[in-house]
C-alpha cells in the first residue's frame, strides 16, 4: 500500500484505520493543519505541498489530504489520507539503500581498479623515461660521447633531458678543445724546439770553431764569426720576445689602452723608420695616405705594432726592386689600413693557416729571418680591438693584408 487512511472524530482521534497495526497506539492528529488545509482547498489557494503530522512516526512531516464525512447535515469528522504510508517510506529506504550501497560499492571497486591500472600506467610511464635516463648517463660516463636522452613529452624529465644534453654537449666541446689545446701544446714545443735549436747550434758551433781554431784565425775571420754569432742571438732574442708576447695576448694578459688616434701620422712616422730597411734592400716604399683623416680608438703601441709586423712580412718577401705600399681608406665608421707587397703571393694551401703560429709562409723567397710568429701577433692584437685582419693574394703578384678601427665617437 503507498497510502495510510484514518477516519478521525471531530477531536482529531483516530477512530479506525489501515492498514492496521495491532501494536500501535491508536493516533490523535492535531486538527489544524487539516482545518488550513480545507480552507485552502475551498478557497483554490493551495500552492505547493501541506504537510501534517505521521501518524506513526511521531515528529516526521508527510504530505497528506483530508476531507470532513457527514451523518446528514452532522459532521462525523474527517478522513485522514497520508499519501505515502509508512511501509512505503521504509521499503523506499530499504531500496534507496540497497541502491546505494550496491551502486557505492561497485563505485569503490571500479575506482580502486581504475587508479590501480593508472597507478601501473604512471609507474611504467615514469621507469621507463627513468630507465632511458639511466641508461644514457652510463653509456656517456663509459665515454660514448654521442649519448644523448630523447624525451619531449614536456615536464620535469624533460627538463633533466634537456639539462644533461646540454651538459654533455659543453663536456664534449670542452674536451675536443682541450684535445686541440693539447695538440698546439705540442706543436708548439716541437716547434720552438727547432726554431731555437738553429740559432744555438749556429752560435755553438761558431764558438767551438773559435775556441779550435784560436791561433789559426786571422781577424777578419774572427770578425766574421763573431757577425754570425751576434746575428743568431739576435734571432734567438726576437724569437724568445715573440714567444713571449703572443703567449702573453692568448693568455689575455694585454689590455689595450684606448684612446684617439691619427693612423695617417703613425702610418708617416712608421715610414720614415723602413724607407731606410726599403733602400738597403733594393724595395720600393710609398705610402697612399690623405693628409686629414679621423681619429680612431685603439692602442697606439699595439697598432703600430701591427704594422711593423705587417712591413715585416712584406719585406720579407718582396723580391729586390719590387714594392711594398700601405694605404687608407675611411667609411662611414671604420678607417681601414691596407699592406700591400709584390712578392710572390701565398699559395691556395696556406691561405688557411697564414695566421697560425710557426704557420708562416713557404714560398720560394722564404728565409730563415722569422719564426712565423708575426701574423699570429697581428690576428690577437686586432681581436683587443673587435677587429680582424683579412689578405688577398695571388701567385707571382703579391699579397695585401687589411684591417679596420673604429672611429672615435661611433
Amino acid at each position: 500500500p503507498l497510502i495510510e487512511i484514518y477516519i478521525l472524530d471531530t477531536e482529531g482521534k483516530a477512530v479506525s484505520y489501515m492498514p492496521q497495526d495491532k501494536t500501535a497506539e491508536v493516533p490523535v492528529i492535531n486538527l489544524g493543519k487539516i482545518e488550513e488545509f480545507l480552507i485552502k482547498r475551498d478557497n483554490n489557494n493551495i500552492t505547493g505541498c501541506i504537510t501534517g503530522e505521521d501518524p506513526r512516526t511521531p515528529g516526521a512531516r508527510r504530505v497528506f489530504s483530508a476531507a470532513k464525512f457527514y451523518d446528514g447535515d452532522q459532521q462525523e469528522g474527517y478522513v485522514y489520507v497520508v499519501l505515502a504510508s509508512q511501509a512505503f517510506v521504509s521499503a523506499k529506504q530499504d531500496f534507496f539503500h540497497s541502491t546505494v550501497l550496491r551502486v557505492g560499492s561497485r563505485t569503490v571497486l571500479l575506482t580502486l581498479i581504475s587508479a590501480f591500472a593508472i597507478g601501473l600506467l604512471a609507474f611504467w610511464y615514469l621507469t621507463k623515461n627513468l630507465s632511458l635516463i639511466k641508461r644514457q648517463v652510463q653509456r656517456f660516463r663509459r665515454g660514448e660521447m654521442d649519448a644523448r636522452i630523447n624525451i619531449n613529452d614536456g615536464g620535469e624529465l624533460t627538463e633533466v633531458a634537456t639539462s644533461f644534453n646540454e651538459m654533455a654537449d659543453t663536456i664534449v666541446a670542452n674536451i675536443e678543445e682541450l684535445q686541440n689545446t693539447e695538440k698546439l701544446r705540442r706543436e708548439l714545443i716541437a716547434n720552438v724546439s727547432h726554431d731555437l735549436r738553429t740559432p744555438l747550434s749556429v752560435i755553438h758551433g761558431y764558438i767551438e770553431t773559435m775556441k779550435i781554431k784560436h791561433d789559426q784565425l786571422n781577424a777578419q775571420e774572427r770578425e766574421n764569426y763573431l757577425d754570425i754569432i751576434l746575428s743568431s742571438t739576435e734571432r734567438l732574442e726576437k724569437l724568445v720576445s715573440e714567444l713571449f708576447e703572443l703567449s702573453k695576448l692568448e693568455a689575455k694578459q694585454v689590455k689595450p689602452l684606448l684612446e684617439p688616434l691619427y693612423v695617417n701620422e703613425l702610418i708617416q712616422d712608421t715610414y720614415k723608420r723602413y724607407q731606410v730597411l726599403a733602400e738597403e734592400r733594393g724595395i720600393i716604399l710609398h705610402t697612399d695616405v690623405p693628409r686629414k683623416v679621423s681619429p680612431v680608438i685603439a692602442d697606439i703601441s699595439l697598432i703600430e705594432r701591427v704594422l711593423q709586423n705587417l712591413l715585416d712580412n712584406a719585406f720579407k718577401f718582396t723580391p729586390k726592386g719590387g714594392t711594398v705600399a700601405i694605404a687608407i681608406s675611411e667609411g662611414s665608421e671604420q678607417v681601414s689600413v691596407n699592406v700591400s707587397d709584390s712578392g710572390s703571393g701565398i699559395p691556395e694551401d696556406e691561405v688557411d693557416v697564414i695566421f697560425d703560429r710557426f704557420k708562416g709562409r713557404k714560398s720560394e723567397n722564404y728565409n730563415s729571418e722569422g719564426a712565423g710568429l708575426g701574423l699570429a701577433i697581428v690576428r690577437k692584437i686586432l681581436e683587443l680591438h673587435n677587429s680582424d685582419i683579412s689578405l688577398e693574394t695571388k701567385l707571382d703578384h703579391g699579397t695585401t693584408f687589411s684591417f679596420s678601427l673604429m672611429k672615435l665617437g661611433v
